[in-house]
């Protein structure tokens, strides 16, 4: 009958009736799978031992990883030392280890290859050299080190060393050494129980029925064959769809080919602790072992966010009663594989391991080399196959003190140096408690990491054996002190924002600098107390209007600085302020203003989409009759921003408080030392969240902003001049505007205007390549990434960009968070990835006009009740504590730095008559940025013109496709768009070939630069997917080659070949 006694430290915890019942079942497994096969080991003859055998299938691996990493490495070794204080008898510590080389032949054993197979052979003979090194105490870790780390040649032999340190007369150390390959942590057991059975007396111990060369040439036999399929159907079933790799978040990437290079660190579970694991483990029915990994499957599922979760551990595989007493490499390894759900109970999770565990035990004998063998995994020098952390528990005392004729034993920890896997956590029951070993790869993690780790489980075993119907998702994981230190990451909380408004703080300037210069519009120029009055003047009209207290006021007017009067004046009368860009289709305008509930509009001539009232901004020339002491009313809901959506059909509205434009000026003025001496160019869109803080920084600083006229938004030519007139010390804008600047810059060949000394760009996330741009083109400027989502506050993070693109400094705002949380709203820890949510000052509840309960990125923190927006990125805190996205919102489409939404582009494509069907999909172009796709299928003959014309009335600028798919079919296929094939799906209208000279030169360049082989001379430069830069690059070839000074506004009004060579040809 099979001997179980492996198991018991597995199913230690349980009753004893309980342990009773389970070996009873995996007896009466163990009786049938048996009762075809001879059950014993018989002994090998010795012809057949002569001619060498053949490696176990756990031999094998390991003789093949040797192989791979080479012999100098020292993974595999399984050093013990032991102290020993007393009357030290060397003569019998050498006759100890003799005999027990001599009574087990795997430790005289050589690993050969014969016809191209490994095979172990026996050397007869064996002589154990045993020297004696004088050493002192601080010198025994090294030189246990040492002898622990020397490289074993296994064609050699000799797979088993010893060695006496010595500290003094009565104070030694013991240190073996063996090759794993001939050894397991059973067999360790075996030599100290031997040890002390020789040390103490020369008679021998009854024979061995079996050496393990007799096991493994037994394992390999046919009659085993019956038994191994049957294990290798099971383990199919159970491992069929496991992920290749555990994704365990690393301190440093993980390399192509992974060492072994390892380290451990130790720390301990109170004695209290213990009892308290036992008793629940008993309390439900379940071992103490079971616990452990349930535990460690809760931490891993936290730390990965992965709910497939593989974890090998190590059983003893010595059932066959004939092999229980040897020395050799016996041991096997299982892969528990879990479905961890954080939305279920801890309790539920401990019974769902449990089975799995159970499950796993009865099918334990099948060798793991065999299932690797049978499932054939992807495999990589990166990563250990099937699992890559392994738990081991060790329910017996690792250090217990032994008496020996006058001797007391004691072992002594190594430091290891390598590790076999990513992570082992071994637990080790000792009377004082549990010990925690981690042994982790020093490639992967550092000890911080471990520590953090460590602390953790710690953490959790303590809390779902308190709270096991706790939901594991929700368990709280970080210690006080990481909290601290994640606080102290936060914006600095201050109430300074509470003291002020966006009028208040103009006032303070037209107090203290009235006839200083506020806005410049080309050579015209307006002072704060005149931008004031103007302001006071719009109040009194909408006052005057009576609207409802709580009005919605859309401003449309262009540029120049009626657009920021008309934005005071509507503060100033306590109302909101929805911003529209004039040059948005009619159909646009008309939506934004049912969308958000306007009930006036400030124009500067009437708009035809609008129904409602419209009040002309004129210039004023009464200003002198006006009291700068008229009182603002108080509203905190400064304006209304609509955006595209990415996850609707219709622009979204992003209400934005006063308080939350104040307090991100406020701060950023700060950081970057904005003074009444900067000035500002406004490139951004009106309709921008963030035109709002372009405009308003730099004036409630005192300093001057330069608007341009609306044509002008789009011409880097105009920015360029305004750059050098106007002396400007702040470029602010998206990351797409700013390379457009700096192509025209560098093709043009105009230097940087000296006194433009900051960059602040807003994006979701600045490309590396355009920092490397900017940093070429001027090394000078001090770079600053604005982050974070409309929702909450326009942006939550500053980033200062130093030399190379490195992120020299990261703050989040004032009174504003940044979280990393799991799915239970629970903090992740340092390096583990989350979901990113914002909180503090300015976060939207709901967006307008619509309930934050049917959005799911708008929620309240179960615990803290705190308002909370996700914003779709992905993110982690570095071990700094610093912040790192890592993933952006995959949903959101920037195109030409504006949002965009897919569903809306195909939910007005499919409005069109004749269109069956359709989708949008986001393509990389060859110039690097992003552009869509529009694929349909229609029921009638429809050129791309002709969407491109239907979609271009309706939707902005930047959303409009620039490529047409065209068919009757939808291809629902993913597609790969080459550029070959996207030249043939731009916007094209009927080929007019060139026919003079003059309009086959311009051809020429168009052709060149745009990378076609042909273009009609009646192509719309727009609807061939020209960009900004392409046609600076147009414009600068066409002034080169025809000494003319043609600008960026006189071609975008040109528009096609023909239309320029008349230009030109006026022109000349």
């Amino acid at each position: 009958m099979k001997n179980n006694k492996n198991l018991v430290g597995k199913f230690s915890g349980l009753s004893k009736e309980q342990q009773n019942n389970f070996l009873a079942q995996l007896k009466k497994k163990a009786f049938q799978s048996e009762s075809s096969q001879k059950s014993e080991v018989s002994r090998v003859s010795q012809t057949q031992l002569a001619k060498g055998i053949a490696l176990s299938y756990s031999q094998q691996r390991l003789w093949f990883i040797d192989k791979l990493e080479g012999a100098d490495k020292a993974s595999y070794n399984m050093p013990v030392a032991v102290g020993l204080k007393g009357k030290v008898s060397m003569a019998s510590i050498r006759r100890a280890l003799t005999a027990i080389v001599d009574r087990h032949a795997v430790l005289r054993s050589r690993i050969i290859m014969q016809n191209g197979q490994p095979r172990q052979v026996i050397d007869p003979q064996f002589a154990l050299n045993i020297e004696v090194t004088v050493v002192t105490d601080a010198q025994l870790q090294s030189a246990l080190y040492d002898f622990a780390s020397e490289p074993f040649e296994l064609e050699k032999g000799n797979l088993f060393k010893a060695e006496v340190f010595k500290l003094s007369d009565e104070n030694y150390v013991l240190c073996l050494n063996m090759h794993h390959i001939v050894s397991d942590g059973w067999s360790l057991e075996v030599i100290k129980k031997e040890f002390i059975h020789y040390y103490r007396s020369e008679a021998p111990l009854p024979a061995l029925e079996a050496q393990f060369h007799d096991f493994a040439h037994w394992q390999r036999q046919p009659a085993q064959d019956d038994a191994i399929k049957s294990g290798l159907a099971f383990w199919a079933k159970s491992l069929t769809g496991l992920p290749d790799y555990l994704p365990l978040p690393t301190c440093y990437e993980r390399p192509a080919v992974l060492t072994e290079q390892g380290s451990i660190y130790r720390d301990s579970l109170a004695m209290e602790v213990r009892d308290q694991i036992e008793l629940f483990s008993r309390s439900h029915q379940v071992s103490t072992f079971v616990t452990l990994m349930s535990v460690f499957n809760v931490l891993l599922n936290r730390y990965t966010n992965a709910c497939d979760i593989a974890v090998g551990t190590p059983v003893a595989n010595r059932q066959l009663k004939s092999i229980e007493s040897n020395i050799g490499l016996f041991v096997n390894t299982l892969v528990v594989r879990n479905q961890v759900d954080p939305s279920v109970s801890f309790s539920t999770l401990l019974q769902n391991v449990n089975s799995v565990i159970r499950t796993a035990f009865e099918h334990q004998s099948t060798p793991f080399e065999k299932v690797v063998e049978h499932l054939k995994p992807n495999r990589s020098q990166s990563y250990t196959p099937l699992f890559q952390v392994m738990l081991v528990y060790q329910d017996f005392p690792s250090a217990v003190a032994l008496e020996l004729d006058g001797l007391t034993m004691t072992q002594i920890p190594i430091s290891s140096a390598t590790s076999k896997f990513d992570l082992t956590l071994f637990v080790q029951r000792e009377p004082t408690g549990f010990n925690l070993r981690l042994e982790y790869n020093t490639a992967l993690f550092d000890e911080d990491y471990i520590a953090q780790f460590t602390n953790h489980y710690k953490q959790l075993v303590i809390k779902l054996c308190s709270e096991p119907e706790l939901k594991i998702g929700a368990v709280p994981l970080l210690t006080d002190h990481e909290n601290e230190l994640i606080a102290q990451r936060q914006g600095k909380r201050c109430d300074r924002y509470q003291k002020h408004s966006l009028v208040s703080l103009i006032r303070e300037q037209v107090k203290c600098r009235p006839n200083a210069t506020a806005v410049r519009v080309g050579t015209d120029s307006i002072t704060f107390e005149q931008l004031y009055c103007d302001a006071l003047q719009i109040s009194k009209l909408l006052n005057n209007a009576q609207l409802a207290s709580n009005a919605i006021v859309a401003i449309a007017i262009s540029s120049g600085w009626r657009q920021i009067t008309a934005v005071l004046g509507t503060l100033i009368s306590g109302f909101t302020f929805v911003p529209i860009d004039t040059s948005l289709p009619t159909r646009r305008q008309q939506q934004i203003l049912t969308l958000s509930g306007a009930s006036m509009m400030l124009v500067e001539e009437i708009v035809e989409c609008s129904s409602i009232t419209q009040v002309i901004v004129e210039e004023f020339t009464d200003s002198a009759n006006i009291s700068l002491d008229v009182a603002a009313k108080t509203n905190d809901l400064a304006c209304i921003v609509f955006e595209a959506d990415e996850c609707s059909s219709e622009p979204k509205g992003i209400p934005i408080t006063q308080s939350s434009i104040i307090n991100s000026i406020l701060d950023v003025n700060e950081q970057l030392s904005v003074t009444h001496e900067d000035s500002t160019l406004a490139v951004s869109e009106f309709d921008c969240e963030y035109s709002i803080f372009e405009r308003f920084s730099t004036l409630v600083s005192g300093g001057c902003v330069v608007m341009l006229n609306q044509a002008d938004l789009k011409s880097p030519t105009a920015w360029a001049r305004a750059l050098r007139n106007h002396d400007i010390t702040t470029w602010h804008s998206s990351p797409y505007k700013m390379a457009a600047l700096l192509a025209y810059l560098q093709s043009s060949h105009v230097t940087l205007p000296t006194a433009l000394n900051k960059l602040c760009l807003v994006a979701q996330h600045i490309d590396q390549k355009l920092l490397t741009r900017i940093e070429t083109w001027n090394d000078q400027l001090l770079i600053y990434g604005f982050e974070g989502p409309s929702e909450a506050a326009s942006w939550s993070l500053l980033r200062c960009y130093g030399k190379k693109g490195q992120v020299n400094k990261l703050n989040v705002l004032s009174n504003q968070q940044v979280h990393i949380f799991n799915s239970a709203l629970e903090a992740c820890p340092q390096l583990v990835n989350g979901a990113v949510y914002r909180s503090g000052c300015g976060v939207a509840d709901a967006y307008w006009n619509k309930a934050s309960t049917v959005d799911t990125r708008f929620v309240v923190h179960p615990c803290t009740t705190e308002r909370l927006f996700k914003s779709g990125e992905i993110g982690r805190r570095l071990a700094s504590g610093e912040l790192e996205i890592n993933q952006y919102n995959q949903q959101k489409v920037i195109i030409n730095g504006r949002p965009t939404s897919l569903i809306e582009v195909q939910s007005v494509l499919d409005t069109h008559r004749y269109v069956l069907a359709s989708k949008v999909d986001v393509v990389r172009s060859h110039s690097g940025g992003d552009v869509l796709v529009a694929t349909a299928a229609t029921s009638a003959a429809l050129t791309k013109s002709d969407l491109y014309r239907y979609l271009r009335s309706r939707l902005p600028h930047y959303m409009v496709p620039r490529y047409y798919n065209i068919g009757s079919v939808l291809e629902t296929e993913p597609f790969e768009y080459t550029e070959q094939l996207l030249k043939g799906l731009q916007v094209n209208s009927q080929f007019v070939g060139a026919r003079t000279p003059l309009e086959k030169h311009v051809n020429r360049i168009w052709r060149r630069v745009l990378e076609e082989d042909q273009i009609s001379i009646n192509d719309r430069f727009t609807e061939l997917g020209g960009t900004s830069m392409q046609a600076i690059k147009i414009v600068n070839e066409i002034n080169a080659a025809f000494e003319t000074k043609v600008t960026l506004k006189e071609f975008f009004r040109s528009e096609s070949i023909a239309a320029l060579a008349g230009l030109l040809s006026r022109a000349a």
